[in-house]
């Protein structure tokens, strides 16, 4: 693997109110329609459709999926995106540390018609995996998208990891590993070869094609992993570093 280029996220870079707006004025029920409209916002930082359809792609392969956790809601693209996706009695638990997102994200998975497969927990990721089983009745994760503060993304997954979440064949997506860059979770997901099967995929261009992105890609293989990283606090939603 190559070099892992950081980038800093500031808060114009996001459009809220145009994302809305966009949001609004696509058809009530369409959840395709839905993220089509946020992908005409160019000053956002949603996961946007090229990384959705490798991320469709990979959501395909995993059977049963039943249970999938975000970590980082945001304006709710990626939850509409996967609860779209999700059959009968399938469910996604949104963690977002954010009120301000996590009222964003329920409005736009609402008007995408998902709100009856979405459950948005707002808390860090700190305060609400540990509570999954007993306040959401959840045994295992067949699905995690990791998409917070990338500081924590080690920290967070190592907690689902000392939780007993994963299972074989779990399919792990972490967003944003090029810009604004998550080289402590790259390298951590790389020790763990005995425990995760994991790929690099970079070529998704972000920011109106100004900052090339990659996203890592891990299947849970099974095992323990033996590394454990210096503990950071977790924040489960976006909180950008300023420059």
């Amino acid at each position: 693997m190559g070099g892992v280029a950081s980038g800093t996220f500031s808060p114009t870079m996001n459009d809220d109110d145009e994302i809305l707006r966009n949001v609004r004025r696509a058809p009530r029920g369409d959840p395709d329609a839905v993220l089509a409209a946020m992908d005409r916002v160019t000053m956002q930082m949603s996961v946007g459709a090229d990384k959705t359809k490798r991320i469709d792609r990979e959501l395909q392969k995993v059977h049963p999926l039943k249970v999938a956790v975000e970590l980082g809601a945001f304006c709710g693209y990626s939850a509409v995106a996967v609860a779209r996706l999700l059959g009968p009695g399938a469910r996604l638990i949104s963690i977002e540390y954010s009120e301000h997102y996590a009222q964003i994200a329920s409005e736009v998975v609402k008007h995408a018609g998902l709100a009856d497969k979405v459950d948005i927990a707002i808390g860090s990721g700190a305060e609400i995996i540990p509570q999954l089983r007993s306040a959401y009745g959840i045994d295992k994760v067949d699905y995690l998208f990791i998409d917070h503060e990338k500081s924590a993304y080690t920290s967070d997954l190592r907690l689902c990891e000392r939780h007993g979440l994963f299972r074989p064949g779990s399919l792990i997506i972490a967003d944003n590993c090029k810009f604004p860059g998550a080289p402590d979770y790259i390298r951590y997901m790389e020790q763990q070869r005995s425990v995760y099967q994991s790929e690099l995929v970079g070529g998704f261009y972000v920011m109106g094609g100004k900052f090339e992105d990659a996203i890592m890609i891990s299947t849970v293989l099974g095992g323990s992993a033996t590394a454990e990283p210096p503990a950071t606090t977790s924040q489960s939603g976006y909180s950008p570093p300023l420059a």
